[in-house]
C-alpha cells in the first residue's frame, strides 16, 4: 500500500542550506528533497539501531548477573536443567487450574 506524501516547510541555518547545495550541485542527490529523506531514513535507522544495541547490552548484563550467580551458588548445568524443568511444569499446572477456572465461570 503506498503511502501519500506530506509536504513539510522546514527552516535551517545557512551552513546547512549551502551543503545541502553542494550534495545537489555535485550530482550526489537531485533535489533538496531527495537529501532530506535520505538524511531522515538514515536518522531513524541510526536512531533505531542505537535502540536495538542499548537493548542488546541490557540483555548481556542480564546474562552476566545469571553467569555470576550460577558460579556464585555453584549450580551444575544438570542443577539449571532440572530447574528449568521444574519450572516449565509449575508454569504448566498454573496455565492448566486457571483454563479450568475460566471453564467453569463460563457456565
Amino acid at each position: 500500500m503506498e503511502q501519500k506524501n506530506e509536504k513539510l516547510l522546514l527552516s535551517i541555518p545557512g551552513k546547512d542550506a549551502r551543503a545541502l547545495k553542494e550534495l545537489i550541485s555535485s550530482g550526489e542527490y537531485s533535489t533538496k528533497s531527495e537529501a532530506l529523506r535520505a538524511a531522515l531514513k538514515a536518522f531513524l535507522y541510526e536512531r533505531s539501531a542505537g535502540e536495538e544495541r542499548r537493548r542488546l547490552k541490557r540483555l548481556d548484563r542480564f546474562f552476566e548477573e545469571v553467569d555470576a550467580k550460577v558460579k556464585e551458588k555453584g549450580y551444575t548445568r544438570k542443577d539449571l536443567d532440572r530447574m528449568l524443568e521444574e519450572a516449565k511444569e509449575e508454569t504448566r499446572k498454573e496455565v492448566r487450574r486457571m483454563l479450568a477456572e475460566a471453564k467453569r465461570k463460563r457456565k
